[in-house]
């Protein structure tokens, strides 16, 4: 194999990894991330390719598995997560690839060249990554046909209130900045704010709020198309679960479930960290 098949390959092997990871943990991880990560790859790849010793093979792949974790880490994952998740799809990857062209049958590695062999296993790669994602998707529905209700914690400052919630599959609600928006019945979030702000919200008197705290929206719900006063809470958590990324909260005095007693209506997205 030619040393710019090499690269690509373990360029894409990174690419699909990283992101294979991203997408099953819901990790951020920073571009530059990856860049260290290939150089990883490349220093493995060297030492594989001058050593026959099954066993140094696999303490190498070990160690390559066990940097990269660590590299992915991030505050809301565990390293033993992102290990578990990366070894599995290496030894997917690598795996497939093995078989397919040391298979004695069809002796593909007679019929294509190096640069053929790499694209071929880019798209393994790929088809690995896309599975994972589709798994991924998988397990976020069953989470959500089984879970309808929870109970929320919103924390503004020093003040914090705990409603009771549902999920609210159909809000596609976002702020300016793209932050998903919940919606939390104004009865509910007395105790979250002064008399005088409480009042100002109530009667939906935007020119008394602080616009360092506070922004409207225009949304159209399913109570109907009206403008929301809405703020980003200092800490929210579902189920004692804590959200990592930022999520808004519109207030709105509408009845949110006509049916149960409900004080809050979740977005769909703050749950793809759960899987």
């Amino acid at each position: 194999m030619f040393i710019e098949d090499v690269v690509l390959f373990d360029f894409v092997q990174c690419y699909t990894l990283k992101n294979m990871v991203e997408n099953v943990l819901n990790l951020n991880c920073k571009k530059f991330k990856l860049f260290f990560l290939f150089c990883f790859k490349l220093l493995t790849s060297f030492l594989l390719f001058n050593t026959a010793n099954t066993i140094y093979r696999c303490v190498i792949v070990i160690l390559f598995l066990s940097a990269s974790s660590l590299l992915l880490k991030e505050k809301n994952v565990s390293v033993k997560s992102i290990f578990l998740f990366l070894t599995i799809g290496y030894l997917l990857q690598n795996g497939t690839i093995i078989l397919l062209f040391n298979n004695s049958k069809l002796q593909l590695y007679k019929l294509i060249n190096p640069a053929i062999y790499t694209v071929i296993s880019c798209l393994i790669f790929l088809l690995y990554k896309n599975l994972f994602e589709g798994i991924k998707i998988l397990l976020y529905k069953k989470k959500i046909i089984n879970n309808f209700e929870y109970q929320t914690k919103i924390k503004l400052f020093e003040k914090e209130i705990e409603v009771k919630s549902f999920l609210d599959s159909g809000n596609s609600l976002y702020s300016c900045n793209d932050a998903p928006i919940i919606l939390l019945n104004i009865f509910e979030c007395k105790e979250l704010f002064e008399d005088e702000i409480y009042n100002s919200i109530l009667l939906k008197q935007n020119e008394k709020l602080d616009k360092n705290i506070f922004f409207t929206i225009n949304a159209k719900t399913i109570c109907g198309t009206s403008s929301l006063i809405c703020f980003c809470p200092s800490e929210i958590s579902v189920n004692n679960k804590q959200i990592e990324e930022k999520v808004c909260v519109a207030v709105t005095n509408s009845n949110l479930n006509k049916s149960v007693k409900c004080g809050c209506l979740l977005h769909p997205k703050i749950f793809l960290g759960w899987v």
